[in-house]
């Protein structure tokens, strides 16, 4: 398989994908715009250049979508460790990169976010007003911000309210600013109720994240300690430790343990960010008032629902899981590919003759009898380092998830009987074709642990296969779509590349889902 041939298959894989999420959103975006320009550039150089379309397509892809995408989710880490200068130059990068989408106008909000972590309120508001009124995407964020300042919720729910009259809330921003603002007044039937017609029943949100974090301001706000500390160690466990210890505090108050929430709220009064502390103080002089004992049976509906939901996907919405569990058994194989490519090295890693002596499996297995050792070495092989890099990516990405799920042994398992038992199967599948007259008959090696990575895949799927059919969940049916199509691009692409196994790949996807 040629490099050109991979690049073209991932620009478009990677730009249809983003096509497809803004359609489903119902909300054109600046990815958008830029994956169906490349999308139409790739047209352009398959009717011009065929034999270069990867390269001619990678170069764009690479400077406008991949380094826009990793240098946003940089930016985020950042901020949320209060690291305000070094974001300010990513920002700058990213501005020149990705300008659509409000894109142009971070550089100036990063900056904001620093003069308020610093206390500095008229810089802050300074910079955020141009912002807030530009009809930009960071424009609702801004304004919502403009009124989290300085704790206005009145205004801000008479804003977001008037909005809402003349367009239902799309904007995730804006949902969790107004169902915040409804929990800082105090009006908790309101905000359980309005939580569950635009969150549970019309399913506004969609990311993953976004919608963990609103899920923590309502049950915190709810007094629901124990869900709150859930949330806080395990999805949003991204969140500065500050931030993170104020909404606990906040649960704590609601509950009525004013003195835990009142030595916790005096640390962060005290703090560095001195914004944090000026709304931990604001909550010891304006404490919350404690939630009531008895709640109406549409409250406890809506919080026994939060609170299996969030059960539920915790163990079983593990593609989007940001838990900080290591991965050990995961890098483990990795570095054991690594290793073992090393060996391949001195005689060449695309030496046919080298993989054989080595321990490829050639097929038919009647020239190596009894050399049934072929069936294990061969799925630590491979040809060349394309082929390495493209499956150990694979392991890291999904072994390390279902290492998280399953644990470091299960995983390994589940790895090692895919990775052979596909490898195991293949010769009799392929002699059944050759019987058929639908293969040839030409002799084959085989090497490589894309087995063991479809059977990670279809662990994962079987996974949440078993959510699917023990709960309900809109996170977990988004990520078995996703990887439903990640299997649907993966056979079509198999079913494209010669020199790829399809029969070792679908063997290690069903046995991962048996």
């Amino acid at each position: 398989m040629e490099f050109n041939t991979l690049l073209m298959w991932i620009v478009g894989a990677n730009c249809g994908m983003l096509l497809l999420r803004s359609v489903a959103a119902r909300r054109w975006t600046g990815w958008a715009t830029v994956a169906l320009a490349i999308m139409l550039s790739m047209a352009a150089a398959w009717l011009i250049v065929p034999q270069r379309v990867g390269w001619v397509t990678a170069i764009p892809w690479t400077l406008f979508v991949l380094l826009p995408m990793l240098g946003n989710g940089l930016l985020g880490w950042l901020v949320a460790r209060h690291r305000y200068r070094t974001a300010y130059l990513a920002s700058q990068l990213f501005a020149w990169l990705h300008p659509f989408d409000g894109g142009w106008n971070l550089p100036r909000f990063v900056q904001a976010l620093e003069y308020t972590f610093h206390g500095d309120l008229e810089q802050s508001r300074r910079l955020l007003s141009p912002i807030a009124h530009d009809r930009s995407a960071l424009s609702n964020l801004a304004r919502v911000l403009e009124y989290r300042l300085e704790g206005r919720w009145d205004e801000l729910l008479s804003w977001i309210q008037h909005e809402a009259r003349e367009q239902p809330l799309r904007d995730p921003l804006l949902i969790d600013g107004y169902l915040q603002a409804l929990g800082e007044t105090g009006r908790r039937h309101e905000l359980l109720h309005e939580y569950q017609r635009i969150v549970l029943q019309e399913q506004r949100v969609d990311d993953a994240f976004q919608t963990n974090l609103i899920r923590m301001r309502v049950v915190a706000f709810c007094g629901e300690v124990a869900i709150t500390e859930k949330l806080l160690a395990g999805p949003l466990s991204r969140l500065a430790a500050d931030t993170r210890q104020f909404w606990l505090s906040t649960a704590l108050q609601a509950a009525g343990q004013a003195d835990q929430a009142r030595v916790q709220f005096e640390q962060l009064a005290s703090g560095p960010d001195r914004q944090l502390a000026r709304r931990a103080q604001l909550r010891l002089e304006q404490p919350l008032t404690v939630v009531a004992t008895e709640r109406t049976p549409e409250e406890l509906a809506v919080l026994n629902e939060l609170a299996r939901t969030i059960g539920h996907e915790t163990h079983y919405a593990v593609m989007s899981s940001t838990t900080r569990r290591q991965t050990p058994m995961t890098w483990l194989l990795i570095l054991t590919l690594l290793a073992v490519f090393c060996l391949e090295i001195p005689g060449g890693a695309t030496d046919e003759l080298n993989l054989f002596e080595l321990g490829a499996l050639i097929v038919p297995t009647s020239l190596t009898p009894g050399e049934y050792d072929r069936y294990v070495l061969a799925a630590f092989l491979h040809f060349g380092w394309l082929h390495l890099l493209m499956n150990m990516f694979g392991l890291l990405w999904f072994g390390g998830r279902l290492e998280r799920a399953w644990g470091g042994l299960p995983m390994l398992c589940c790895y090692l009987l895919t990775a052979i038992g596909s490898i195991v199967l293949f010769p009799m599948e392929l002699s059944v074709l050759r019987s058929w007259g639908w293969a040839g008959n030409d002799i084959s090696i085989l090497v490589g642990a894309s087995g063991g990575v479809l059977g990670l895949i279809g662990g994962l799927t079987g996974h949440l296969l078993v959510g699917l059919l023990s709960g309900r969940s809109a996170l977990v049916w988004r990520e078995f779509g996703i990887l439903a199509l990640i299997v649907t691009l993966q056979t079509v692409f198999d079913l494209n590349t010669p020199a790829v196994s399809a029969l070792v790949h679908t063997n290690g996807l069903i046995l991962g889902i048996v």
